[in-house]
C-alpha cells in the first residue's frame, strides 16, 4: 500500500504553523480540540484506481482524499478566520497537485441552550476535502 499520510500531515502542518504557530493541528479525533483555532487532518480515502491495476499486483499509484477540518471559536470574524487558516493551506495543498474537490461550512452551536453568551462562544467548522494522485515513490500528480 502507497502511503503517504505522514507527508501531507507534514504539508497542512507547517501550512498552518505558517499562518500562525498558535493552530493547533492534529490527527486524532476528538470531542473538543484543547484550544482553538484547531486544525483536525483526516485521511478518508486511499484506493488503487482501475486504470492502474497491473498483473504484478504492485501499486503504482494510489488516489488519496484528504479532509482538513478548521475549527474556530473567535468572539467575531470566525468565518473569516476559517476561511483565511484554510486558503493557506489550501494554497500550499494547490502547489503540490492536490484538487480541493469540496468546501464547506457548519455552524456547531447547540441552539437548545442559545443564551446570548453561548451564541458569543460558537464554533463553526470549515472543511475542505482533497484529492490527489500519488505514485509509489511518493510523488504527487493532479487528478482532474
Amino acid at each position: 500500500m502507497i502511503d503517504v499520510e505522514s507527508k501531507i500531515f507534514k504539508l497542512i502542518y507547517d501550512a498552518a504553523m505558517a499562518h500562525s504557530s498558535a493552530i493547533y493541528v492534529t490527527t486524532e479525533s476528538a470531542t473538543a480540540p484543547p484550544s482553538f483555532p484547531a486544525v483536525y487532518v483526516e485521511f478518508v480515502d486511499n484506493y488503487v484506481p482501475t486504470r492502474y491495476h497491473v498483473s504484478s499486483r504492485t501499486e503504482i499509484y494510489a488516489a488519496v482524499t484528504v479532509d482538513v477540518e478548521v475549527y474556530t471559536n473567535s468572539p467575531s470574524g470566525k468565518r473569516a478566520e476559517a476561511k483565511s487558516i484554510l486558503s493557506d493551506i489550501d494554497a500550499v495543498l494547490a502547489v503540490q497537485g492536490f484538487r480541493r474537490s469540496s468546501m464547506n461550512y457548519t455552524d456547531l452551536t447547540d441552539n437548545r441552550n442559545s443564551s446570548v453568551s453561548n451564541r458569543n462562544q460558537s464554533i463553526i467548522r470549515l472543511l475542505g476535502r482533497y484529492e490527489v494522485l500519488v505514485d509509489q515513490n511518493g510523488n504527487f500528480y493532479s487528478r482532474r
